[in-house]
């Protein structure tokens, strides 16, 4: 049983993972409203598909994943101090991390590339 100084100190240990958890949901969200508003316009307004827009909706699956991999390390300690994440639960999080950091760098890859398609269709198009 714990003694009154520990149940104490377990309540005074600050959490920021739901703050976490709400902020990566609430950026999802929001990024799903432009995709979905783009690829609205795309396909209704414009009627042709690009190379970019398969691109972003390949970002889009990724930033996905990765709001999922933030959301499970809330639920096993992300946003506590590492002193205060109970044991059983620090290799489930280690491996959210390790996830979240190959999501992180892929992510970071797919973010410049529609831009990059984006240009050289404009630059095909172009003469000089």
């Amino acid at each position: 049983m714990a003694s009154g100084s520990e149940v104490l100190r377990v309540a005074a240990v600050p959490d920021r993972g739901p703050a976490v958890f709400a902020v990566s949901t609430a950026t999802l969200a929001l990024a799903s409203v432009f995709v979905a508003g783009r690829m609205y316009s795309r396909i209704r307004i414009v009627g042709r598909v690009s190379p970019d827009d398969y691109i972003i909706c390949v970002a889009w699956l990724i930033a996905f994943f990765l709001t999922m991999t933030i959301d499970l390390g809330t639920t096993r300690g992300l946003g506590r101090h590492d002193a205060d994440i109970a044991e059983h639960k620090k290799p489930g999080l280690r491996q959210c991390e390790y996830v979240f950091s190959v999501l992180y760098v892929g992510i970071h890859w797919l973010r410049a590339m529609p831009f990059r398609s984006m240009l050289l269709t404009m630059c095909g198009r172009t003469r000089l």
